[in-house]
């Protein structure tokens, strides 16, 4: 079973935006403070599915 996520709603919005104005998710989770694997996780869903 696949565990929950850790950000919430608003966080993976923040996130995305960050991806499309092309913020690395090192630095996007540095910017909003959240888990570096966390933001890697949605980064790589971002980049298969968009």
């Amino acid at each position: 079973m696949r565990a929950r996520s850790s950000l919430s709603e608003h966080q993976r919005e923040q996130l995305v935006e960050l991806f499309e104005q092309g913020m690395g998710y090192t630095a996007a989770a540095n910017a909003l403070g959240v888990s570096k694997y966390a933001a890697r996780m949605l980064c790589r869903r971002f980049k298969l599915h968009g």
